[in-house]
This record gives structure tokens, C-alpha cells and sequence, in this order.
């Protein structure tokens, strides 16, 4: 059962279960967890066949007991270890899965390209740099699984986006962006509104316009859309007195080597317009703006220096 599931998902149900053996565990947890088992049917698979986990430890005449007595662990800690343990494993079975997914087809992109694609319903969807979906128009649902990476989606009628925090329903025909971070899903609202559903925290309803971030416990940061928002559709990145280090950051995304920036250099700001089609060309520009240097190691190996 476990090998057909989002190591996200699994590890998603290895925090939740982790929250249920929590001595200050509330009823509004309870209900929170119903709400994500019921959010998708993976969900409700991860928490059973994590059920069964917990079912064969404590069959063992109390084995996982003495393991965390010898190990020091707390019940919450063992569990949220041995979930992202149980992930990692997924991960290299669902690779092995070549393009079908149980509920779903596999899209993506490479290191550096762009990629748009029609869905079944016409929707169209388009993938930043080093991304990857997972696109459910099965028995009547319209799900997009955000993996890893950016899409800007152009919905033709009611679907939902699914990332690592929370889920996005899209009621009505628009477009939107979502960049799955860390920590966070960044949502982009550009001509529709939205339902976010963080998988621990409340719904909120977002007007078209806005960009939010999605933590699993909350949404946060409303503010008004930038004009520059999806400026990654036009292989571009505007800078507006960003720090050198974030701009490294990003242009390294699309950078199928290794970019060092000197820590001497983090704090310069830049403004401008950058190509992201050609990341060597785009640091070059950069060279004759700012009193960097490039040290090239390998065509593929870059580090950026004070110039001297």
C-alpha cells in the first residue's frame, strides 16, 4: 500500500498521528485530522497503512516500548522519524513507477525548461524549472498534485491543487500560480478566487488578485498580486533591490551546475530584468554591473568573487 503513495502524503499522516499520541491533543485537532483523512483518498491510505504500523509494533509484546526507552525518543518523535523513514522508502518505489501513478499521470519538466500542457478538460498548465505533477481526472475529480517545483494553471472549470501544506479549490474558470517551498506553499491568485485549506489549520477564502503562503497550520502574508508575478512564464526574473545571495538562489534553479557566491557579496542588492534561458550569459551580464568576478572551475561549476 505504501509504495503507491506521495512520500509527502505519508509523512503528512506520520505528523498527524504524531499530533493524536500528544498528551494536550484538543477535540479541534480531531476534527482537523477528519478533515484532511477525508481531503483525498491518499490521505486516508497513508493513515490506515500507518495504523497497521502502529498495530504490528504493539503486537510485538511491547518491542517498540523498550526501543524507546533504549533510544530516549518521545512517542511523537519515534513516530515522525519512522514516517519520513517510511517516505524515503516510497520515494524510490514511486520513482520505479514510470509515468502512472495509481490515481493520476505524471508531468514535468527539467532543470531549466518550461513545459506547457493541455488537460482533460482543457485547463492548461504550465511548469517552471525543475518541477513535477501529478494531474487525478479520475471517477469525476480534477486534482493537481504539486511534487516539487512551480505551475501556473489556466482552469476551464472547477479543479483542485494539492501541495506539500494545504489544499486550493478553484471554483470557477481562472488562473493562479503555486511554487511549493519548504516550509510553505506560495499561491498566486491572478484572475480567480480561492478556498485554501492548510492540512492543520482554517479555511480562508482568498480574492483573485492576491498572492498568500500556505503553511500546514495556517495561511498567512495576504497581499496584493505583483505585476511580476509570473514573470517565469517569459524565462525572466525581476529583481527590485534584491540581495545578491536570494538572486543566486533563484538563478541557480534553473542551473544544471553549481553556483557559490562569496559571502562577502550577500548583501549587494540588484535591480533588473534577467534571462533565466541561459544562466551563464545571465551571470556575465551581471559581471559587468557589479563588482563581481566569475571563477569558472568548469563549465558547470561557478563561484562568484569580489572583483578585485
Amino acid at each position: 500500500m505504501m509504495s503507491s503513495l506521495s512520500p509527502h502524503v505519508v509523512e503528512q499522516a506520520a505528523q498527524w498521528m504524531a499530533r493524536m499520541w500528544a498528551d494536550d491533543v484538543s477535540e479541534q485537532d480531531k476534527q482537523a485530522l477528519s478533515q484532511w483523512r477525508r481531503a483525498h483518498p491518499h490521505h486516508e491510505k497513508a493513515w490506515q497503512a500507518l495504523e497497521g504500523v502502529q498495530s504490528q509494533l504493539q503486537d510485538v509484546s511491547g518491542h517498540h516500548s523498550v526501543l524507546l526507552r533504549q533510544s530516549g525518543l518521545s512517542r511523537r518523535r519515534f513516530l515522525v522519524l519512522g514516517g519520513i523513514g517510511i517516505g524515503a522508502g516510497c520515494l524510490l518505489a514511486w520513482r520505479s513507477n514510470a509515468q502512472r501513478y495509481e490515481q493520476g499521470v505524471a508531468l514535468a519538466s527539467r532543470v531549466g525548461e518550461l513545459k506547457q500542457f493541455t488537460l482533460p478538460d482543457q485547463s492548461r498548465i504550465a511548469l517552471n524549472t525543475d518541477s513535477r505533477v501529478w494531474v487525478d481526472y479520475q471517477g469525476g475529480k480534477k486534482q493537481i498534485f504539486l511534487e516539487r517545483g512551480e505551475v501556473m494553471l489556466e482552469a476551464a472549470s472547477p479543479l483542485s491543487v494539492l501541495t506539500a501544506h494545504g489544499q486550493v479549490w478553484v471554483e470557477e474558470q481562472g488562473q493562479l500560480a503555486v511554487r511549493q517551498f519548504a516550509r510553505f506553499s506560495a499561491i498566486q491568485l491572478l484572475s480567480t478566487n480561492a478556498r485554501i485549506q492548510p492540512y492543520q489549520g482554517q479555511l480562508r477564502h482568498i480574492p483573485a488578485g492576491h498572492s498568500v503562503q500556505c503553511t500546514a497550520n495556517k495561511v498567512q502574508h495576504l497581499a496584493p498580486l505583483e505585476t511580476h508575478a509570473v514573470s517565469w512564464l517569459e524565462q525572466k526574473l525581476v529583481a527590485e533591490r534584491m540581495p545578491l545571495s536570494a538572486l543566486v538562489e533563484e538563478l541557480s534553479r534553473y542551473f544544471s551546475g553549481w553556483l557559490r557566491l562569496d559571502a562577502q557579496l550577500n548583501d549587494l542588492t540588484v535591480t533588473g530584468v534577467f534571462s533565466t534561458r541561459n544562466i551563464q550569459q545571465t551571470l556575465a551580464n551581471l559581471e559587468t554591473i557589479l563588482p563581481i568576478a566569475l571563477r569558472f572551475r568548469t563549465a558547470l561549476w561557478v563561484q562568484i568573487i569580489p572583483a578585485q
